[in-house]
C-alpha cells in the first residue's frame, strides 16, 4: 500500500515537458557538476533504439540498484544476516545521497527546475525514515537483492546516474494503456484507412459502429461513434424532401458542398429558389422533415457521413408522381455535376406509400423503376424508407406494395426500437430492444435492412428560424442513416463503382446478420445496419464475456469463447465450425 501511495504522489507531482533540447556534450567532473557546453564535434546523438520523446523531456525515472554486486566485490560469500541488511541499507542511503547531490549540482540542466526545487523545499520538512517521505530521491520497492528508487532526472543526468556504483538500470517512467480502444485492432478489422471517433449520446450513431450489444458481456455501453476518417468525403448525398436549411452549424464544413440545387412543384414545374442555403418551395405539411433527414445523413454532430457533399432537392408539400420523375429527369439530363465520372452518389427517398401496380398505376411505376434501374448504372445508389404503418411492405390481401421501397434496385430500410440516448432509466433493457423492430415500422421480405428508428437532431426550425434540438422517429430517419453508411463505404473505396447489387451485398456483409430478435432467423430482412466495426467495447473497460462482443477479452481456465461471446466448456460451442472464437479461448477443430 505504501508503494501505491508513493506512486500516486509521483503521478500528481510529475509533469512531462515537451520543449526540444539541444544535444549537449556530457563530461562528468569530480564535483558532480556536468559540463553542458554545446559541442558541434562531440554532441550526443540518438541511437536507433532510443526514444526521442524520452530524451527530450525531464521525467521521473525508476533506478534499479543491486547490492549483491557490491557485496560480491568485498566478500567471497554472500552473508544473509542482520549485519548484511544493515550494510545494504547504508549502501542504499549512500546511493540516494549521491543521486541527490548530482541533482542539486545540476539544476541548470532541467527544462523545469522549479519542479525539483519544490521537492527540495518539501524535503526539508520531512525525514527519510518517514513512511510518506517524498524527496528528490525515493525508495519505492525492494525485492530480494534489488532496490528500486525514483527521481526526477533531466535527460542529461541519466548517463551519470547509470555510472553510480551498484546501479544497473535507469528506466523512464511510462504509461500503460487501457485496452478499451485500440486503433490498430479496428483498422485490422474494418480495413479503414484512418479512424475518426465522436463521443455522443446519439444511440442511432453508436449502435451502428459496434456489434450486437449485450449487457451480460460488457459492463457499460460505449457511447462512441467510430467511423472511417474520410466520413463520406468526395461523395454526394442527394435528398428529395420538402425543405432544407444548410446555414445551421451542423453543416459548417468548408471542405464540402451543401446546398439546394433545384425546387419542384407538385405539378412538376420548377420553383424558384431564392436562397440555396435555405429553401422551401410552396407549402409543406412537415416543413422540417427535409432538414432533419439531411442532418441524420451528414450533420457534423448527429450525422453518419459528416464530410459528404449534401444536395437538397426541394419538392412542394409532399412528393407527387410528376415531381419525382421531373426531378430525376432534370438530374440526369441537365445536371452535369452529378455525372462527372465520380460514381459516388446516393439518393435518399424518405417517402412512399402503398400502390397497386397492376391497375392504373402500371405505366408510372414501370417507368420510374426502369429509370432508377438505369441510373444505378452510373454508380447511383437509391435508398428508401419502408414506411410507418406496422404492416408488411407487400400487402397480399390488397395486392399493394410500398413504393418506391419495393423497387428492384432500391435498398428498403426498416426501423428498430432504439432509445434516443443512454441517460434514460433502464437503458440496458432499452438498448437490447434496439434489435427489435420498431412498433411503427413496416416489415417483410421487401425490407433489405434495419436501422435505428429514433434519432436526435439539431436544425433551424422553419416556423421561427430558431435553432432547435429534438427527437425524430420513423423510417424516414432510418433511411438517411443507411444513406450515410453508403457514403462512407463509397468514400473508403473510390476504386469501386458500386451498383445496387454490389452495395447491398457489401452492406449485408458488414451488417449484423440475425440481429433482429423478433424476425425469423435467416430471414432475408434480418440485418441490422453496421458500418464495418464490430468489436464491442465497454466504456469502463470491464468485461464479463469474450471475443469481438466483449472488447477482444480472452477466456481463462481452459474455457472456450463461444460465438455469442460467452466463456463456456460446452462441447458444441467449443467447436470452430460452430463459431468458437479461437483467438480468445480454447477451441476444438473437429
Amino acid at each position: 500500500m505504501k508503494n501505491l501511495i508513493i506512486i500516486f504522489l509521483l503521478s500528481i507531482i510529475v509533469t512531462l515537458f515537451t520543449n526540444n533540447v539541444h544535444a549537449m556534450d556530457i563530461n562528468i567532473k569530480k564535483g558532480n557538476k556536468i559540463d553542458t557546453q554545446t559541442s558541434n564535434n562531440n554532441s550526443h546523438h540518438l541511437n536507433d533504439n532510443e526514444d526521442i520523446s524520452v530524451q527530450d523531456d525531464d521525467n521521473f525515472y525508476l533506478i534499479f540498484v543491486n547490492y549483491t554486486s557490491i557485496a560480491n566485490e568485498t566478500n567471497s560469500e554472500k552473508i544473509h544476516n542482520k549485519r548484511h541488511e544493515e550494510n545494504r541499507e547504508e549502501f542504499i542511503d549512500s546511493v540516494m545521497d549521491e543521486i541527490h547531490d548530482l541533482i542539486l549540482d545540476n539544476l541548470d540542466t532541467y527544462k523545469k527546475p522549479e519542479a525539483v526545487e519544490e521537492l527540495l523545499n518539501k524535503e526539508k520538512l520531512r525525514k527519510r525514515d518517514d513512511q510518506y517521505y517524498f524527496g528528490t530521491v525515493n525508495k519505492i520497492s525492494s525485492f530480494k537483492e534489488i532496490t528500486v528508487l525514483t527521481a526526477i532526472l533531466s535527460s542529461n543526468l541519466t548517463d551519470s546516474v547509470k555510472n553510480i556504483n551498484g546501479i544497473y538500470g535507469c528506466v523512464p517512467n511510462q504509461r500503460f494503456q487501457y485496452h478499451r480502444f485500440n486503433k490498430q485492432d479496428i483498422i485490422d478489422e474494418t480495413r479503414w484507412k484512418k479512424i475518426a471517433m465522436r463521443k455522443t449520446k446519439d444511440v442511432h450513431l453508436s449502435l451502428i459502429s459496434q456489434g450486437k450489444y449485450n449487457p451480460d458481456l460488457i459492463s457499460k455501453y460505449d457511447n462512441t461513434y467510430y467511423y472511417p476518417e474520410h466520413g463520406g468525403n468526395n461523395t454526394k448525398i442527394v435528398i428529395f424532401d420538402d425543405s432544407f436549411n444548410f446555414k445551421h452549424k451542423e453543416f459548417y464544413n468548408p471542405n464540402r458542398y451543401t446546398g439546394c440545387i433545384s425546387g419542384w412543384g407538385e405539378d412538376g414545374e420548377p420553383r424558384k429558389i431564392y436562397d440555396y442555403q435555405d429553401c422551401l418551395v410552396g407549402y409543406s405539411i412537415y416543413p422540417n422533415h427535409g432538414r432533419i433527414t439531411a442532418d441524420l445523413a451528414a450533420g457534423l454532430e448527429h450525422g453518419v457521413a459528416p464530410n459528404a457533399d449534401i444536395y437538397g432537392i426541394a419538392i412542394e408539400n409532399t412528393p407527387t408522381f410528376i415531381a419525382v420523375i421531373k426531378a430525376l429527369d432534370y438530374m440526369y439530363f441537365y445536371s452535369n455535376m452529378f455525372f462527372d465520372g465520380n460514381n459516388r452518389i446516393v439518393f435518399n427517398f424518405s417517402f412512399g406509400d402503398y400502390f397497386n401496380r397492376k391497375k392504373q398505376f402500371v405505366p408510372y411505376f414501370d417507368y420510374l423503376e426502369n429509370f432508377i434501374s438505369f441510373l444505378t448504372n452510373y454508380g447511383i445508389i437509391f435508398i428508401a424508407s419502408a414506411g410507418n404503418y406496422n404492416q408488411n411492405v407487400y400487402n397480399v390481401t390488397a395486392d399493394k406494395g410500398m413504393l418506391p421501397c419495393l423497387f428492384e434496385k432500391v435498398i428498403c430500410v426498416g426501423a428498430t426500437e432504439n432509445p434516443y440516448n443512454t441517460t434514460l432509466k433502464n437503458s440496458d433493457e432499452l438498448l437490447v430492444n434496439s434489435y427489435r423492430k420498431a412498433e411503427f415500422s413496416n416489415y417483410g421480405d421487401g425490407v433489405n435492412i434495419y436501422a435505428p428508428g429514433y434519432h436526435n437532431y439539431a436544425i433551424t426550425n422553419y416556423t421561427d428560424n430558431k435553432n432547435v434540438e429534438g427527437l425524430f422517429s420513423g423510417t424516414s430517419g432510418s433511411a438517411p442513416i443507411v444513406a450515410g453508411v453508403v457514403a462512407t463505404i463509397m468514400s473508403e473505396h473510390p476504386e469501386i463503382t458500386f451498383n445496387f447489387d454490389s452495395m447491398l451485398t457489401y452492406l449485408q456483409k458488414i451488417s449484423i446478420k440475425n440481429a433482429m430478435v423478433d424476425i425469423e432467423k435467416d430471414h432475408p430482412s434480418n440485418y441490422f445496419i453496421n458500418n464495418g466495426k464490430h468489436v464491442v467495447y465497454s466504456e469502463d473497460d470491464f468485461y464479463y464475456g469474450c471475443g469481438i462482443n466483449a472488447g477482444y477479452n480472452r477466456c481463462g481456465r481452459n474455457l472456450c469463447c463461444a460465438s455469442d461471446g460467452y466463456c463456456v466448456k460446452d462441447e458444441y460451442s467449443c467447436k470452430v465450425q460452430n463459431g468458437c472464437q479461437f483467438n480468445y479461448g480454447i477451441c476444438k477443430f473437429k
